[in-house]
């Protein structure tokens, strides 16, 4: 369990590690007498700094460092080339949502050894183990689940329709919406017969 929260974290680490890695400025040109000359002949720092609204003779006064920072700032973005902030937050995203399972998961792994340990040191003490330790944990109800996941997608949907500028986000509210649709047949189709606890 630690080995594979140690590399889902590495992962993240490495996506920014990445991520600063693509947006690192160019290295700054050296210094030549050049400058000015080629400022009119598409030298491409000159032409960017031109398009910022300097002259050919403040371009030449300026240092290579200066020259550096102003391509870096008002450089255009090319059309194939995505911000990294689109690619670390998605991968964020998920591996947010797998540790937050992974918790879940290991959360309830340790509740059950608790249990099996306060069984096994009743055992040992040959004690009478209460019948509630015996039996499994009961399921929460699926009506609960159902009402919180239709509720929590209609929330969503009628939040995305208000929303400008969002076309047909507000379909997003249909998963959480169906997915409690879903729980609530299911609880419908049991009749109630397993006793729920809330």
């Amino acid at each position: 369990m630690r080995t594979m929260i140690l590399s889902v974290l590495l992962i993240l680490f490495g996506a920014g590690a990445l991520a600063e890695t693509k947006d690192t400025p160019p290295p700054p040109m050296a210094p030549t007498a050049k400058v000015a000359k080629d400022a009119d002949s598409g030298n491409p720092i000159a032409e960017i700094a031109r398009e910022a609204g300097l002259s050919s003779a403040l371009v030449a006064k300026l240092s290579p460092e200066q020259l550096s920072e102003i391509v870096k700032t008002h450089r255009p973005r090319r059309q194939d080339e995505v911000p990294a902030v689109a690619t670390v937050v998605p991968i964020a995203l998920f591996i947010a949502v797998l540790l937050i399972v992974l918790a879940g998961l290991y959360a309830a792994y340790r509740k059950d050894g608790h249990r099996h340990e306060t069984i096994r040191k009743l055992i040992e003490k040959e004690a009478a183990i209460p019948p509630e330790l015996l039996t499994p944990p009961t399921r929460r109800s699926d009506l609960r689940r159902g009402l919180l996941f239709a509720g929590s997608g209609l929330g969503l949907t009628a939040a995305l329709l208000v929303m400008p500028d969002t076309n047909r986000a507000w379909a997003l509210g249909a998963i959480p919406l169906f997915i409690g649709l879903g729980y609530l047949i299911a609880w419908r189709i049991e009749g109630r017969t397993v006793p729920s606890d809330s």
